[in-house]
């Protein structure tokens, strides 16, 4: 493919009947230009369809990351209230149980070790995981809404 330049500069052999010599360079000049700006013009489309290929693809990201928090959130919201559930459980079946040791008069143990309480125990467990899930996805997409915020687009632009 020519170059710009390359009109530029191209040369004729001059013959007696041929074309006027100013004339064939001012037409190459002028193809020079638009050749310049065409190039000019392809340039700037192929950076605005990578601009907007990167922004759909950030959108499309934020929304599956708005998709987890959500679903994160639920399974927070569900694990919280299996826990209280639980406690209220244990607390009612712990004053239940001292109750009735107290009537027959035998000590409580110091560690009951029931099915109920390792069930509390796990879904604390389960809770803390999801709470610090979200806290990393959470702290990923200000990361990511901070180089979006800064980010200038790929390529070259001119300003």
């Amino acid at each position: 493919m020519l170059t710009p330049d390359e009109l530029r500069v191209k040369e004729f052999v001059a013959s007696r009947r041929g074309y006027d010599a100013d004339e064939v360079r001012a037409f190459l000049d002028q193809l020079a230009d638009e050749l310049t700006a065409e190039r000019a013009n392809q340039a700037a489309r192929e950076v605005a369809i990578r601009e907007a290929t990167w922004r759909e693809a950030v959108t499309a990201a934020n929304a599956e990351f708005q998709v987890t928090v959500g679903g994160l959130q639920t399974d927070m919201a569900r694990l919280q209230t299996e826990v209280a559930r639980l406690q209220a459980e244990v607390a009612a079946r712990d004053a239940l149980v001292h109750e009735l040791r107290q009537g027959i008069g035998v000590p409580s143990p110091s560690s009951p070790g029931n099915e109920l309480d390792r069930t509390v125990t796990r879904l604390g467990e389960e809770l803390d995981l999801a709470v610090w899930t979200m806290r990393r996805l959470e702290a990923g997409m200000q990361r990511l809404e901070e180089r979006l915020d800064t980010w200038d687009g790929p390529g070259p632009r001119s300003r």
